[in-house]
């Protein structure tokens, strides 16, 4: 009975969008992919490129730095992009290292004192 009335408000309703998902997915990896990272404090596009994305929408509406490019530049930034770009995946691991690793001192009370349990980290 509960499950009749909720089919016509939910399913229902939700299967007019069924294929949707497949349109927006591509916008959603792009956002994913250009997005920095808290930890890295890179985006994912850079760390496999060595280049930050230029937005689709930059080169539609000719952006100051769409107008502003120049191949000579471009071929030279390009070279010290790829020189960095070890140092920058290295940052980033040790950052993503860092901010993953439990921290010691929030197992000690207020006082600093030592936990009343043993804890084992996984």
């Amino acid at each position: 009975m509960v499950l009749q009335g909720l089919k016509p408000r939910i399913f229902d309703q939700l299967n007019k969008f069924a294929g949707w998902w497949v349109q927006k997915l591509p916008t959603v990896l792009w956002s994913l992919r250009t997005t920095p990272n808290r930890s890295t404090r890179f985006t994912l596009f850079f760390l496999t490129y060595g280049v930050e994305a230029v937005l689709p929408s930059d080169l539609d509406h000719d952006a100051p730095r769409v107008q502003a490019f120049d191949p000579d530049q471009a071929a030279e930034a390009q070279q010290d992009a790829v020189d960095l770009l070890n140092e920058a995946q290295e940052m980033a691991l040790v950052r993503s290292i860092a901010t993953n690793r439990p921290v010691a001192g929030t197992m000690r009370g207020s006082f600093g004192e030592e936990p009343s349990k043993s804890v084992t980290w996984c």
